[in-house]
C-alpha cells in the first residue's frame, strides 16, 4: 500500500520526513503495511468526478462513439469536472452499462453523470425523464447534458405530443 500527500507550501524538506513518519505510524496502528509515501509539491486543485454514459446502438459507427466520448470529455473540462469513465451501452434493450454506472456511482460516491443528450437515456422523452430522475435520486446528484440545447423536453401528462 502507498500513501500520497500533496504539500502546498515549500519548506526545507524536513516536513516530508515528519509526515512520512506520521503516515507509517498511522498505518502500523491500523494494521496495514505502508511501503512508501509519495509527495507532490504545489497547489491543490481537485476537480469533482463525473461519469459519462453513451447509448451506442448498433447503427452508430465506431468513430461516432469516440466523437461522443470526446464531447463528454470536452464538457467535463469546460465545466470543471474530471471525467473518470464513460459507460457505453452497446446492445439494444440491454442495460449492462447503465447498471454498472449506477453501481459505480453508489460505490464511489460520484454525484454527477453527463450524457450527450436525452436520447442517450431513452429514445422517448418521457422515459428519458424517468431515467434521469431515477439516477439523480439514487446518487443525490445531477445528470448533465453535454448538448444543453438538447436536454429532456418538458413532459405534460395527457399531452399527445409525446
Amino acid at each position: 500500500m502507498f500513501g500520497y500527500m500533496r504539500l502546498t507550501a515549500r519548506g526545507d524538506g524536513d516536513e516530508s520526513e515528519v509526515i512520512e513518519r506520521g503516515f507509517l505510524a498511522h498505518a502500523d496502528r491500523e494494521g496495514f503495511a505502508l511501503q512508501r509515501v509519495l509527495f507532490e509539491h504545489g497547489p491543490v486543485n481537485v476537480k469533482p468526478v463525473i461519469y459519462g454514459y453513451v447509448r451506442a446502438l448498433p447503427e452508430l459507427p465506431v468513430h461516432s462513439v469516440q466523437q461522443l466520448k470526446q464531447e463528454l470529455s470536452d464538457f467535463a473540462q469546460r465545466e470543471g469536472f474530471t471525467l473518470a469513465e464513460v459507460f457505453v451501452e452497446h446492445r439494444w434493450l440491454h442495460s449492462v452499462a447503465w447498471d454498472a454506472l449506477v453501481m459505480s456511482c453508489d460505490r464511489h460516491g460520484v454525484r454527477d453523470v453527463v450524457v450527450p443528450d436525452y436520447r442517450h437515456l431513452h429514445s422517448t422523452a418521457a422515459l428519458s425523464r424517468v431515467m434521469q430522475a431515477v439516477i439523480e435520486e439514487m446518487m443525490s446528484g445531477r445528470v448533465w447534458f453535454a448538448r444543453a440545447h438538447e436536454s429532456v423536453p418538458s413532459f405534460h401528462p395527457g399531452s399527445v405530443a409525446e
